[in-house]
């Protein structure tokens, strides 16, 4: 599990230092203070700073890094902006003198790191003990040469002392080629608008007849107690698809059936809560042994849904060994994280600008999370 982590110039966090982490994680503070940030860079971390999972984190966020257009220079200028705005303040020059740096201590005391710098490769020719060429790759920064010819300008990717670079030029097409299991992913990251999430039929197929299929009904119960099973089904507007059966575009939804009823229903016509639950829950029955991030946790969910979903989850962070970071700005999910801590498994951090850098206020003592939970004291 992280313990700690450290952050340098990544988007508003140009300087975080957080520690006295747990097992399951509520964050809070004010707008704009890097709750969202945190998360992504955690997630950056996790994916070993691949760049297809920066490029979801670009795309998540509304900026394109696939173009209609082509012309090598024009398009790695314009991936070159879109990945400089994770980069504190947008600052390529900085961006080019000092990396993005993201790293973490485990309770274990191991350490990990990744960091993403602007930069560009360079030839070099010499010539071996023999007289023969030899070319070598040279990575220097464009403004400490003389010239611009033969530079190609790209990312560097560091992780576990080991660099990557990836050519803006060709950064699309690097990426694309880049297997999903080169991002040794072991997490799930759910975001504000994942209330119906189009990756929850491959979600629930890692799942489908495990022991783990159980904690879908059990959740959704939270919910709606009528609902006595679920399963992801083609959708049936898709019937109405003309085209040749080898031409669709597979689509499954999520369908329940209820006590007592054989009729299939949607559950996307069953309310924005339900189907929240449903993303958290499958996201994290997906994480075993991994990691759950949530952004806003209580987007879609009524106050009273809230403590039974923090139970379910203290319960299966502990049972399938899974680390849980959550955001929120909502003072029910603060007291529900504190009603459902029942061994005490968790810590409530307020993020706080110090001016220097952000900082975590962890509130762990029992005593004094009860004295807020029975006060109402605000710590958002």
């Amino acid at each position: 599990m992280i313990r700690s982590i450290e952050i340098r110039n990544f988007k508003g966090l140009s300087a975080c230092g957080i520690d006295k982490m747990s097992r399951v994680n509520l964050f809070v503070g004010k707008n704009n203070v890097g709750k969202s940030s945190l998360l992504e860079a955690i997630s950056l971390l996790l994916a070993e700073g691949s760049p297809r999972w920066i490029m979801t984190l670009l795309e998540n966020r509304g900026l394109e890094t696939y173009f209609r257009t082509y012309g090598g220079e024009s398009r790695g200028y314009e991936i070159q902006s879109n990945i400089t705005s994770l980069y504190t303040g947008r600052d390529t020059a900085a961006f080019l003198r000092d990396p993005l740096v993201i790293s973490a201590s485990g309770d274990d005391g191991s350490e990990v790191g990744v960091s993403l710098k602007l930069g560009s490769l360079m030839y070099s020719t010499t010539q071996d003990e023999n007289g023969d060429p030899i070319q070598r790759r040279i990575y220097v920064n464009p403004d400490e040469v003389d010239t611009a010819e033969d530079l190609t300008s790209g990312l560097m990717v560091s992780f576990d002392k080991e660099m990557q670079f990836y050519p803006f030029s060709r950064f699309d097409s690097r990426v694309r080629m880049e297997s999903a299991s080169a991002t040794k992913r072991n997490f799930e990251f759910v975001r504000p608008s994942s209330i119906f999430s189009s990756d929850n039929a491959e979600l629930f197929d890692r799942i489908a007849m495990t022991e783990l299929q159980h904690w879908l009904v059990r959740a959704l119960n939270i919910i709606d107690p009528r609902i006595r099973d679920v399963n992801f089904l083609q959708d049936p507007l898709s019937l109405s698809d003309r085209r040749p059966v080898s031409q669709r575009v597979p689509h499954r939804v999520p369908i329940v059936v209820l006590q007592g009823d054989d009729t299939r229903y949607p559950l996307r016509s069953m309310g924005d809560g339900v189907n929240r639950i449903l993303t958290i829950v499958l996201s994290m029955l997906n994480c075993k042994g991994g990691m759950l991030l949530v952004d806003e946790f209580e987007n879609g969910l009524h106050y009273t849904a809230l403590c039974q979903l923090w139970k379910m989850i203290f319960q299966l962070a502990k049972e399938l060994d899974i680390q849980v970071f959550v955001t929120s700005h909502s003072n029910d999910c603060i007291r529900s994280f504190i009603e459902a801590d029942a061994d005490a498994d968790g810590v409530i951090m307020r993020l706080e600008d110090r001016g220097d850098g952000i900082v975590g206020v962890p509130y762990t003592d029992p005593d004094e999370l009860e004295y807020i939970n029975r006060n109402n004291v605000e710590i958002r």
